[in-house]
């Protein structure tokens, strides 16, 4: 599933996701930016780029002049890799990491930890073989070296996404992979701002 997809089924089964809409012109762009707000996200979406910041693929404009620009560059790029565009209210917060994987070994695995690009640089994760109780999916937040930097943030909304996550472990889902990164997270809550999930076929 691309971006889209997998923020539907997300939102399907009870996780919060950032307000988006799918961008076909200048003019959706523009009528997003205006619904949502400056600071606005754009970024591309396609299943060839999974890493978007790594190729430039996601920007925060905050004025109209700074959208035309945003949307004609990262158009060029969508087009090349035969992608769309996505805009996205934009969500101050710190970037975190969900993710859930089938093993042939373990079954399901559930993987929390620092999001973004620091996800490959750092690998600060925090990981549980499921089922496990909801004690020890509270845990988890503590157990990441980077733990200080959640000091400020909402832990009953990020404690609620593990379990909404936990709970997607089911071989009726088929699951093979599911990767939340960034969760946004602040003070206030906890929202997917962009998430692909890969299912047996």
């Amino acid at each position: 599933m691309n971006e889209p997809q997998t923020e539907i089924f997300l939102e399907k089964k009870g996780l919060p996701v950032v307000q988006r809409a799918l961008i076909k012109s200048k003019a959706s762009a523009e009528a997003a930016a205006k619904k949502f707000g400056f600071p606005f996200v754009l970024k591309i979406i396609s299943t060839a780029a999974l890493h978007k910041s790594a190729i430039g693929g996601v920007e925060i404009v905050y004025s109209h002049q700074e959208l035309e620009q945003a949307y004609s560059r990262l158009k060029g790029i969508s087009e090349k890799i035969n992608g769309g565009l996505l805009g996205q209210r934009f969500v101050k917060g710190k970037e975190l990491l969900v993710g859930l994987k089938a093993d042939q070994t373990f079954g399901y695995t559930i993987i929390f930890g620092l999001g973004g690009v620091l996800t490959e640089q750092l690998k600060d994760v925090s990981i549980r073989i499921l089922p496990v109780s909801a004690a020890e999916l509270a845990k988890m937040p503590t157990e990441i070296k980077s733990k200080e930097m959640l000091k400020n943030c909402n832990m009953k909304a990020i404690i609620a996404v593990l379990k909404k996550v936990a709970g997607l472990a089911k071989p009726n889902f088929k699951i093979l992979e599911l990767d939340i990164n960034p969760l946004i997270v602040n003070e206030k809550k906890a929202v997917v701002a962009d998430a692909r999930a890969i299912f047996k076929e």
